[in-house]
């Protein structure tokens, strides 16, 4: 298999998704299960569709992941990892609260995840042989390695625990339904091609606060000071 993140081999086909799970972490669950990697480049970045050609006839394997899920991703991992103004992201949404960073995400890069996905996986006209969803991966993974033919110990794949899990506990990446709203518009194109099931996951929503509360501050903003 080829892996585009992480440029690994496999025998008989290709791994490869857009950046969204971890790329070290994926390989060292791989490695678990006794499977040997030819790397594709001496560098562990990621290799798109068109920095791979000369695979292209594998069986190729991607996976995606929600775009609200993948963004507030991003930001929890930038939040405890350091932001980065030289990576174009950092550069132009850069912020410590979660629903100011996706607001300038909406309007400084609409529509981000379609053409970076697209990089990975085809466009829906000439897509590669299998993308799974990062929300169902070891079931994805399980039917794409037997669809490769690939010989592995399914028991032992799905054992496997999380590896490179952000800490929602500390850095709370939930939206504001309007703020939810707006990137589900903008991401549209990647939503209805693998998520018109569920376009915006109740888990990823802010809870209201209770009415008392929201006339409390209301009243506290009319006050004089």
């Amino acid at each position: 298999m080829r892996s585009r993140a992480g440029a690994r081999l496999l025998a008989r086909g290709s791994i490869r998704a857009a950046p969204a799970v971890s790329s070290a972490g994926r390989s060292r669950a791989f490695e678990a299960r006794g499977w040997r990697f030819e790397p594709v480049t001496a560098h562990a970045i990621h290799l798109d569709l068109s920095r791979t050609e000369e695979y292209a006839d594998r069986f190729t394997i991607a996976f995606v992941r929600h775009p609200l899920d993948w963004w507030r991703s991003l930001w929890a991992y930038r939040m405890r990892t350091g932001w980065d103004p030289e990576r174009r992201i950092d550069s132009v949404a850069c912020s410590q609260d979660f629903n100011t960073f996706v607001e300038q995400v909406v309007q400084r890069l609409p529509g981000h995840l379609e053409t970076q996905f697209a990089r990975y996986i085809g466009p829906p006209l000439r897509p590669i042989a299998f993308v799974g969803r990062f929300e169902s991966l070891a079931d994805d993974l399980v039917r794409a390695l037997g669809m490769a033919g690939e010989e592995f110990d399914e028991q032992t794949l799905r054992s496997h625990a999380p590896d490179n899990v952000n800490d929602y506990e500390r850095f709370r990446a939930l939206y504001r339904p309007d703020v939810a709203a707006r990137l589900a518009e903008s991401e549209r194109a990647v939503i209805e091609r693998f998520y018109a099931d569920d376009p915006i996951p109740a888990r990823f929503l802010a809870a209201p606060e209770p009415l008392g509360k929201r006339l409390w501050t209301r009243l506290r903003a009319r006050s004089p000071s």
